[in-house]
């Protein structure tokens, strides 16, 4: 049908013009730190992830934080069964060096709602903050869940 379509259209003269969708937020690169956490818990790696997002956090509580973070996830893996993937839903450019991750994670038994909040004071990105929660509402925004108006 779409041959038909523009054999008429070029037998009558006419310009076609193309437009494809721009892309995706959910397609831009991931900032690094983000993209080695989820190789580690690809390889079911918890603790190995959650030191990928909190490489930079030098605070003195920090690495009760840090250890806290691993044991929570660990806790929920061996709930939720085996990690099967995860998927990137919708990467928010904030300003060109802030940008906030959203991601589920999907287990066996449950989903894993998860938020990185990234930030590039110069030339390398870092992990600010990790937030996640089987409850996507405590995490996602609220137009995300809906599919209504981009998430800004």
């Amino acid at each position: 049908m779409l041959a038909r379509f523009l054999a008429a259209a070029a037998a009558a003269g006419a310009t076609l013009l193309l437009v494809t969708p721009p892309g995706l937020a959910a397609q831009a690169p991931l900032p690094a730190p983000v993209e080695r956490g989820l190789a580690a818990l690809a390889k079911g790696d918890a603790a190995g992830a959650v030191n990928e997002w909190t490489a930079t956090w030098k605070a003195a509580e920090d690495s009760a934080k840090r250890q806290n973070l691993a044991a929570s996830l660990q806790n929920f893996a061996d709930a939720a069964g085996t990690l099967r993937g995860h998927d990137v839903a919708r990467v928010v450019d904030v300003t060109p060096n802030l940008k906030r991750v959203y991601i589920l994670l999907r287990f066996d038994d449950q989903p894993l709602y998860l938020l990185l909040v990234t930030y590039r004071p110069e030339r390398d990105w870092q992990v600010t903050a990790v937030n996640w929660h089987t409850d996507a509402v405590r995490v996602f925004p609220l137009a995300l869940l809906e599919g209504g108006a981009p998430v800004r």
